[in-house]
């Protein structure tokens, strides 16, 4: 005859059999959370809606017509219907920028810009002259407000004024006076960002040396 299990047996069975039915509801709970997760807060978003329609008033942004959710667009893999990304258009003057629907710069109340034309430059290129640009022709906010030139390998300040200024002319002022030209402190020469907008707007406006005319070069050889 066997003898029965002693009190403190069965507690200890017992305690064993409610702390694995406690490890295997916590497995249970969080193999359910990590589904959810997965599953059903993707499925929430995009996953969840591609078996069902759209909503009533949803139009689809990328070919502005309503019935299919964007990633569903007919258009998709058509390049003239692409969406594209604007810019700010940082450090170029409003005086060189015009409205238009197939600019590549955001203003202020969603509309879009364009660099305007150079007419100047496109009539004499037309009539076969040289073209040249002054840097009294070069608008005063391409000029640098330390040295009144225009801008050398143009940056930006990054943490106080956003100003552009020369890369040598602010780096210079910051290790000097431990400062931005607007008098802020704690800045560094490391914080400068370069304006790849008016690089590139300077560019297109580099000064161009003429060349001398063909007549006055015979001239010059038959002297």
């Amino acid at each position: 005859m066997q003898d029965a299990p002693s009190g403190s047996m069965i507690s200890k069975v017992e305690e064993d059999r409610r702390i694995k039915a406690l490890i295997n509801t916590w497995q249970i709970q969080d193999s359910s959370s990590r589904a959810y997760q997965c599953f059903g807060g993707f499925m929430d978003g995009r996953m969840s809606t591609r078996d069902r329609a759209p909503h009533a008033g949803y139009i689809c942004r990328r070919c502005n017509i309503p019935g299919h959710f964007i990633w569903d667009c007919p258009t998709n893999g058509d390049p003239n219907y692409d969406i594209k990304k604007l810019k700010p258009p940082t450090g170029i003057p409003k005086s060189m920028l015009m409205t238009t629907s197939d600019g590549s710069y955001a203003l202020t109340g969603g509309v879009v810009a364009a660099l305007k034309p150079d007419e100047a430059t496109f009539e004499r290129e037309m009539e076969g002259l040289p073209s040249t640009r002054s840097a009294i022709d070069i608008p005063e906010e391409l000029h640098c407000p330390l040295c009144k030139g225009v801008m050398k390998d143009a940056v930006m300040t990054g943490k106080c004024c956003y100003r552009s200024f020369c890369d040598k002319c602010i780096r210079d002022c910051i290790i000097s006076k431990s400062m931005c030209a607007c008098g802020a402190t704690n800045i560094l020469a490391d914080d400068l960002v370069p304006n790849k907008n008016v690089r590139d707007l300077l560019e297109s406006c580099q000064l161009a040396k003429p060349p001398l005319p063909s007549h006055s070069a015979d001239l010059k050889e038959k002297a």
